[in-house]
């Protein structure tokens, strides 16, 4: 079906373009007055490319194409039909067969009109570039002063504003071209001559190339110069103007600025290329002399000081902006910080790319707060080719950004300690959102003091007090007998959890939340290590006893319910009856009173059992009552008293109850409040 095109290597980058320069090429032809256009009502009158062109004026160019090599109406392109292209005249010729075999859909070697139209049309859009644009628009008029203000539409503001809406519009991801072939380009001429312009390029990620160059252009081609037949009279036009001049170069992922004058009837072209992944850039563009305060300032000395560095704390300060200090009452410039724990940023655009990646990843409780309708243009680059979607596969980079108003001195707080910390200061000017980077810092946050290893002695009961802030306790504990055998219980004494976790050579033996009461046996290590952590912030306190005795626990039998009870009909104006269950073991049983005030009555009553390891080792000698044995074999039956006598009429009293084991913990039965009777 294809036979006459000619064979030739045809690169994905030429591939991706050729669409775009086919249509540019029928558009050419019908201005020319090709002899087979007989219908032209339906092309575009506006002499403009197809790129300027909406898609529905593109479609019909490709329409009108269509039924220009359609000679016998039967609505298919075959071989023969496809001949009239005159493939040696129309531009990447090569690439010819390998586009019109990808366009017969359901191969039967023909080419229907919904077949070449969407292949035409859908597929232009994807190599959409205004370097085609201005170079056919010289080839169909050559009047230079129309070029100007036809490419100058999208940049005649004094303020900085995107190079080409249209350009930057593109979110497909194309083929990938070998370097330097298809680097993205934007074009702009100036107004009048000796004018000024300047532009600023600010590379969101990696590092970019990027190059402005300038070419003197002519009235039209020269017609004298032996041309290549294969190349279309727009690039016939490019290869007879004068040498393009290099104006600046710049590899790098810092922002750079180039400013200079224009020369009379010279287009600009300035092509980007992504040396390493997909990333993003902002560009500026004014060609007016920029008026002061546009791009905010910075000092003489834009440093940023570390003023103070503390355990979780960084205090930092810069010298402030001649822009912020020169603001009277309308605040349109102001300061944002950003921390993060890898690198510096150069940029603000830099910094927005990595606090979008941290939202993607998880959603930020800060909101957006310095990407707010910008008018920087953000443009998608990728290595080797012309057009790309960003990437997303990066991680979230862990950055946290504040603006603190006109404030030159910030803290940022809730660091991790002993961990290096990169910040960076930018001043923004509210009204664009155009910004000036300072010289970023980095500081190290102290480490947290090392938590002194205690050592438990055999059997002896020990009391921790953990603070939510504080780092780790560690206890160690060497077992003496051969067995090596260490039985460890806890008690906690607040209502707080308590995580404990047990190691021996770095190794992991036991991890347990303690709630309450706790055991944990372990045998044949010769050292055992704790590590005590509270499970909220509050804290939590809790007794340990690590012994090798572990047939003898450490805590004695408890009864169903630890509370106390007083009975109304056996109170008195002097004595109160306590009673309480007790157990089928042996035990010791310790009451205590203390007399309460009525002005802590209410308070006594809300923290009675707040400290539930207590133990009477806590109490004076004077508020002992008394101490018993008691054993009942019959549950049912395991119920003792104690009668308090020796009260004042009318007052109130706290008692308490211990059971006292053979060995190990006391444990405390549930304060009682009880008051005795004014008359008798």
């Amino acid at each position: 079906m294809f036979s006459s095109v000619p064979e030739a290597v045809c690169s994905e980058g030429e591939y991706g373009q050729f669409p775009f320069r086919l249509l540019d090429w029928f558009l050419l032809l019908s201005r020319m007055g090709d002899p087979g256009s007989n219908n032209t009502s339906s092309i575009p009158s506006t002499p403009l490319p197809q790129s300027c062109l909406s898609r529905e004026q593109r479609r019909r160019l490709a329409e009108w194409r269509f039924g220009v090599l359609d000679r016998n109406k039967d609505g298919k392109l075959g071989r023969r039909d496809l001949k009239k292209l005159r493939y040696k005249h129309m531009p990447l010729e090569h690439c010819a067969q390998r586009f019109f075999q990808s366009c017969d859909a359901d191969s039967n070697k023909k080419v229907t009109l919904r077949e070449w139209t969407g292949c035409l049309v859908d597929r232009s859009e994807i190599w959409f570039q205004q370097f085609m644009c201005v170079l056919a628009l010289l080839c169909w008029d050559g009047s230079v002063p129309q070029l100007l203000s036809a490419a100058l539409s999208a940049v005649q503001s004094s303020l900085p504003v995107p190079l080409d809406p249209r350009a930057a519009a593109l979110r497909e991801r194309g083929p990938a071209v070998p370097l330097p072939s298809a680097p993205r380009g934007w074009y702009f001429a100036a107004e009048e001559a000796h004018s000024p312009y300047s532009i600023t390029v600010t590379p969101c990620d990696v590092p970019i190339e990027w190059r402005l160059s300038a070419k003197t252009l002519l009235a039209k081609p020269v017609s004298t110069l032996h041309l290549e037949s294969k190349k279309s009279k727009p690039e016939q036009y490019w290869r007879t103007s004068e040498a393009v001049m290099d104006l600046f170069i710049y590899r790098g992922n810092s922002a750079e600025m180039f400013t200079s004058r224009s020369s009379s009837k010279t287009l600009y072209a300035i092509m980007l290329l992504s040396t390493e992944r997909d990333t993003q850039v902002t560009m500026y563009l004014t060609t007016r002399d920029m008026p002061r305060g546009l791009i905010p300032e910075l000092p003489s000395d834009p440093r940023v000081d570390t003023v103070g560095v503390g355990m979780t704390s960084v205090t930092l300060s810069w010298k402030p902006s001649p822009s912020v200090l020169q603001q009277h009452q309308q605040q349109d410039f102001h300061y944002c910080l950003l921390v993060n724990r890898w690198h510096n940023y150069k940029s603000l655009c830099a910094a927005e790319t990595a606090m979008k990646k941290k939202e993607e990843e998880k959603p930020s409780s800060m909101g957006s707060w310095w990407w707010h309708g910008s008018s920087e243009i953000s443009t998608s680059l990728h290595p080797g080719q012309h057009t790309a979607l960003k990437s997303s596969g990066d991680k979230s980079s862990g950055v946290t950004g504040v603006c603190t108003g006109t404030e030159n001195t910030y803290t940022f707080s809730d660091l991790l300690p002993e961990t290096q910390y990169y910040f960076d200061a930018f001043v923004v000017n509210r009204l664009n959102q155009t910004s000036s980077t300072y010289t970023g810092t980095f500081a190290h946050t102290l480490p947290e003091p090392q938590p002194e290893v205690v050592q438990l002695i055999d059997g002896e009961i020990t009391r921790v007090d953990l603070e939510g802030r504080r780092p780790q306790q560690q206890y160690s504990f060497r077992p003496k007998s051969w067995q090596r055998s260490a039985l460890f219980t806890f008690q906690t004494c607040t209502r707080g959890q308590v995580r404990v976790k047990i190691t021996s050579k770095g190794r992991t033996l036991a991890s347990q939340v303690v709630d309450g009461l706790g055991r944990i046996l372990l045998e044949g290590m010769p050292k055992y290590v704790l590590q005590l952590e509270p499970a909220s912030k509050s804290g939590a306190s809790l007794k340990i006893q690590a012994s090798t005795a572990y047939h003898k626990p450490a805590f004695p039998l408890l009864p169903d319910s630890l509370k106390l009870k007083s009975f109304s009909k056996l109170r008195t104006c002097d004595s109160v009856t306590l009673a309480w269950l007790g157990t089928q073991e042996r035990s010791k049983y310790c009451v205590y009173r203390k007399r309460i005030a009525e002005t802590q009555l209410q308070l006594v009553k809300k923290k009675r059992d707040d400290d539930r390891c207590s133990g009477p080792e806590s109490r004076r000698k004077a508020e002992k009552v008394l101490c018993k044995y008691f054993q009942e074999l019959n549950p049912l039956r395991a119920v003792t008293t104690a009668t308090v006598a020796g009260l004042e009429p009318g007052m109130s009293y706290l008692f308490d109850v211990y059971l006292i084991g053979q060995w190990g913990f006391p444990v405390k039965y549930r304060s009682k409040v009880v008051r005795t009777k004014k008359a008798c």
